[in-house]
């Protein structure tokens, strides 16, 4: 095993990725609901990657990853490569860059859904409130991906790699009223 045997392994860009959006009304409730989606694209966990680096002692790897994972001579359908080195000279294995750490990943998200409710006009006569309306507004509500990193929509767009320096989008829940006077 040398630099000789690296080969092209994907794009980070995903074959496709958009949105969809619905906006529904009736008799004064109102449902907006908005996915997003990325189809088949190729990443870099960093997560896996960080374990297999050089500098990490063996018992940081076991931690992470289980004894039977790893190649061997009589475990030759392993998910990772072997923990020793094939040439004493070339550490290539693990500077943690092998194709066991990439994924090709696939998610949906719901990213926003608010349901709201119009108050009739006439439950209004004779206040100072022209018009009022109350929602429940939802974001980041549900994912469901084949990703085993923390979350498929902070990777790095241009190198494709989940380094660990961005927090997972949150969760956000907020219940509102709009006045109009």
């Amino acid at each position: 095993i040398d630099d000789k045997d690296l080969y092209y392994a994907g794009s980070t860009l995903p074959a496709v990725y958009g949105g969809l959006n619905s906006h529904l009304e009736w008799k004064g409730l109102s449902f907006d609901v908005l996915f997003s989606y990325t189809i088949s694209r190729k990443v870099m966990n960093m997560y896996k990657n960080s374990a297999f680096t050089f500098t990490k002692d063996f018992g940081v790897i076991m931690n992470y990853f289980h004894a039977g994972d790893f190649w061997t001579t009589s475990n030759r359908d392993a998910k990772y490569p072997s923990l020793e080195f094939a040439d004493k000279d070339y550490v290539g294995q693990f500077d943690g860059n092998v194709d066991s750490n990439i994924e090709n990943i696939s998610f949906l998200r719901l990213k926003q859904l608010v349901i709201g409710y119009q108050i009739p006009k006439n439950w209004l006569k004779g206040s100072f409130i022209k018009d009022a309306n109350v929602y429940l507004s939802g974001e980041n509500l549900f994912l469901l991906t084949n990703y085993s990193g923390v979350d498929p929509e902070i990777i790095n767009p241009y190198s494709g790699k989940d380094d660990g320096t961005q927090y997972p989008l949150n969760r956000k829940v907020t219940l509102g009223l709009n006045l109009k006077f």
